[in-house]
């Protein structure tokens, strides 16, 4: 408790702590969740990009050199793409599915203490850009009164239609979980580097991120604000802001 005393010191956070109750409470919130709620099972960026330099070095097709330019760059999704070029597909995806693949049956734990406290809280919805199976172990072991046991893929159309719709949530207890950025098991569906986040800047994912910002409360957890995806989606919601503002049928709108 003394911690969250001195969180709720800070000028602010008060009214949004009662803000964050409220919305838990009735149900109304989506976890939005990054890759710090699956750790330390499955690595962080900084980690992830020196595995994959690694790894192209052990195939031969880079150098001490390359790894350590790429650790160096500022932009993460950038030195992914250079290391993937080097690696091909063909060595990159598998690499992705060993690094991400579900912990069942291993010495560790199947899923993180974050994410259990995040399934165990009463979100309407959850969303991960994370890649591991961590937070849908979690729901199956702690959730048993969700019966839904699938997931959604941000590249599959029909199903991110009914999240723009919200007849996703529309099933009472239905809880759906969306991994927002690919998931293990299918390593071309993986958002990584600057080639693949060109595949969802349009479509049915890139309108619910829009909806998904502007009408819905969101929780963040598990992110570092310098993430380099969430800073794309984050720009493009305040554009999508300032417009909802000028615009007369939104002249109420709020952030």
């Amino acid at each position: 408790m003394g911690q969250l005393a001195e969180i709720l010191a800070i000028p602010g956070n008060q009214g949004v702590y009662e803000r964050l109750q409220k919305s838990l409470a009735d149900g109304s919130a989506i976890a939005f969740i990054g890759a710090g709620a699956s750790f330390p099972l499955y690595p962080l960026w900084t980690e992830l990009l020196g595995n994959l330099a690694d790894h192209a070095i052990a195939h031969g097709v880079a150098w001490d050199a390359d790894k350590a330019y790429w650790l160096r760059m500022k932009n993460p999704l950038q030195a992914a793409s250079q290391i993937r070029k080097k690696l091909s597909d063909q060595r990159y995806q598998p690499f992705l599915y060993e690094t991400f693949k579900d912990r069942i049956g291993s010495d560790a734990l199947a899923f993180t203490q974050a994410q259990a406290a995040l399934v165990r809280s009463n979100f309407k919805a959850w969303i991960t850009a994370n890649y591991d199976p961590g937070l849908m172990e979690a729901r199956r072991v702690l959730r048993p009164d969700i019966r839904d046991t699938g997931f959604t893929l941000w590249n599959q159309s029909f199903p991110m239609q009914r999240w723009t719709s919200g007849e996703a949530f529309k099933t009472p207890g239905a809880h759906p979980v969306l991994f927002a950025h690919g998931h293990f098991a299918d390593p071309a569906s993986i958002v990584l580097d600057r080639e693949s986040q060109k595949a969802y800047r349009q479509g049915p994912y890139r309108r619910f991120i829009e909806n998904m910002w502007l009408q819905h409360p969101l929780v963040f957890a598990g992110f570092s604000f310098n993430d380099p995806t969430l800073a794309a989606d984050r720009r493009r919601c305040l554009l999508l802001t300032r417009r909802a503002r000028r615009a007369p049928p939104h002249r109420n709108y709020r952030p």
